[in-house]
């Protein structure tokens, strides 16, 4: 934390599981890590494990001045028929985050675009 403030650099953390209490990781989230956010205070937390969340809760969400983002994946049918896997795309220059993900239905692939503003 102390390099990050002195540096005034980009600060992401990777973590299999998403913070517990946010749309990303919803109630079956880490704990532990929601915690550790608050107190440290990265830029961005990137994370996975739980599936089906960016559809039922969202791909983005803040806890407190970190973007946290899961990129989930579809039904294990549907897996094997994606082109490319769900991925988020985070432009720090524009500041933006676009999830790209195949969709849970017979609807064309998702693509969503969020400002980080």
């Amino acid at each position: 934390a102390k390099l990050r403030r002195e540096s005034r650099s980009l600060w992401v953390v990777l973590h299999h599981e998403p913070p517990e209490g946010t749309a990303v990781g919803g109630s079956m989230g880490d704990p532990g890590l929601t915690w550790k956010i608050r107190e440290y205070q990265p830029t961005f937390v990137l994370s996975g494990h739980l599936h089906a969340q960016p559809y039922s809760g969202s791909f983005a969400d803040r806890e407190g001045h970190t973007w946290c983002f899961n990129p989930g994946a579809p039904i294990i049918s549907k897996i094997s028929r994606a082109a490319v896997p769900n991925h988020i795309l985070v432009d720090t220059e524009a500041r933006t985050a676009t999830w790209f993900a195949t969709p849970t239905t017979s609807r064309a692939p998702i693509q969503e675009t969020l400002s980080l503003g």
